[in-house]
């Protein structure tokens, strides 16, 4: 399992401009690189990719057809602005 930073611009891709103790791995490391940057890793990449497999097989199942781009994004959209919504009611129910 690997982590790399990522570059902030949307698109989630790899930041090859970051080099790492003068060489030319990518591999950020936990614990020893900015936890304030972003990053990606090989197990969030599959546990993604396995969610987007069981959505597939919802849309196939009802619809008879895989989802569209946008219908992908719609619901991971609607998903996280309700995770982030639950998170910040628990917040102000702290206060």
């Amino acid at each position: 399992m690997g982590w790399w930073q990522t570059i902030n611009d949307g698109s989630g891709q790899i930041d090859w401009d970051v080099k790492r103790d003068g060489s030319n791995l990518i591999n950020a490391i936990p614990g020893r690189d900015n936890p304030k940057m972003m990053y990606n890793g090989d197990g969030p990449a599959d546990i993604m990719s396995a969610a987007l497999d069981d959505i597939e097989s919802e849309y196939i199942k009802a619809w008879k057809r895989k989802p569209t781009y946008q219908e992908l994004l719609d619901c991971f959209h609607f998903c996280i602005k309700g995770k982030t919504q639950v998170q910040n009611q628990k917040k102000q129910n702290k206060k």
